[in-house]
């Protein structure tokens, strides 16, 4: 088991004060990143922590998505889409800190190549209402820093799809909001609906 430090905020009249915890790596276990020590100095000190956040949705051509496309997009890569003989082109998008190609035991090692992963899901769903892909977004506390963020992003996707035999896509961004300077660090992670 590994130990991450992370900074969380506490409030004690009117000033900000930072303090370390070492949440426990039973963070995604039933849902939900709780595992924070609470500091009971005064009883007039709180903790702050992140708003859990995670989303899944289908990637589907009944809704007019294509893999590969929505790969490249969220990659901020340009691939080349072999079923429609087109270039998908999003290698200009900014804020993305890390992205790579995880794969099971049996999977081959040709699929770490994002391009030959994705045109192999389009080549072998062929119904017009296939499922593709399932897109898992995952909300990483503002607190961490992107090393800290991408080894979290990395072993919540190690331990829920890839040990279950699934191939994943994780794509981390970490943005930043002009309007309000605030970090956005949002991991997501592919998966092929059947490989």
């Amino acid at each position: 088991m590994m130990h991450l430090r992370i900074a969380t905020r506490l409030w004690r009249g009117s000033r900000w004060i930072a303090n370390y915890g070492e949440p426990s790596r039973e963070f995604f276990s039933r849902g939900a990143y709780t595992s924070f020590r609470r500091a009971l100095v005064d009883s007039s000190w709180i903790a702050v922590m992140a708003i859990y956040h995670l989303s899944v949705e289908v990637i589907s051509r009944a809704k007019g998505q294509r893999a590969i496309a929505s790969a490249a997009y969220r990659s901020g890569s340009r691939l080349h889409d072999a079923r429609i003989d087109r270039d998908q082109h999003f290698s200009n998008k900014s804020g993305i800190v890390h992205s790579e190609v995880m794969l099971p035991e049996h999977a081959p090692e040709a699929w770490r190549d994002r391009e030959q992963l994705w045109n192999e899901v389009e080549a072998r769903e062929i119904r017009k209402d296939a499922q593709l892909a399932r897109e898992v977004e995952f909300a990483i506390s503002q607190e961490m820093n992107q090393q800290q963020g991408i080894t979290l992003a990395r072993d919540f996707v190690v331990a829920e799809f890839v040990e279950a035999g699934m191939t994943a896509d994780l794509i981390l961004h970490w943005d930043i909001s002009a309007r309000t300077a605030w970090r956005n660090p949002t991991p997501m992670s592919y998966s092929p609906c059947a490989a």
